[in-house]
């Protein structure tokens, strides 16, 4: 009777918590950046709505609307412009994704150029050490000594 003793390999249950002092995953920096954007999105959201019930709010009450009634206008407008600053904070987010993107994509471009270019310095400069050794090997003389001694018989 009462609680029998866990099998070991036993899974525990879906809501379990982890056991303390157990180290979380480290988050990925996609898990990172969509926090980061979830707390940017929440920002926005709350300053609109604010700025939303402060607006109704001030122009019901100078339109002479009672109390109540401009209460429940400024909540609408606290709603609407939520909405409003939702929807706008997430495009300037789709921009700065875009931008970020392209601007990765140019460096990438511009590193693989520069790598390009390196490695056909490399192959060049081994190319004139393989004909460099093969001259010296077949006992042809080097280029420039050969130049040094065709100037001097044409002085």
């Amino acid at each position: 009777m009462g609680k029998e003793p866990k099998e070991a390999g036993a899974k525990a249950p879906k809501g379990a918590k982890a056991a303390k002092g157990a180290a979380p995953a480290d988050p990925t920096p996609e898990e990172l950046a969509a926090a980061k954007m979830r707390l940017w999105v929440g920002r926005a959201r709350a300053g609109g709505a604010l700025l939303g019930f402060a607006l109704g709010m001030w122009v019901c009450r100078r339109a002479g609307i009672p109390l109540v009634d401009a209460t429940l206008r400024s909540l609408v407008g606290a709603a609407v412009l939520s909405l409003v600053a939702w929807w706008s904070t997430l495009l300037v987010i789709q921009a700065l994704m875009r931008t970020a993107a392209a601007q990765r994509n140019q460096e990438i471009e511009v590193a693989l150029a520069e790598a390009a270019a390196s490695r056909a310095d490399q192959i060049q400069r081994e190319n004139e050490d393989v004909a460099r050794r093969l001259r010296r090997h077949r006992g042809e003389p080097e280029a420039a000594a050969a130049a040094a001694e065709s100037a001097e018989a044409s002085s």
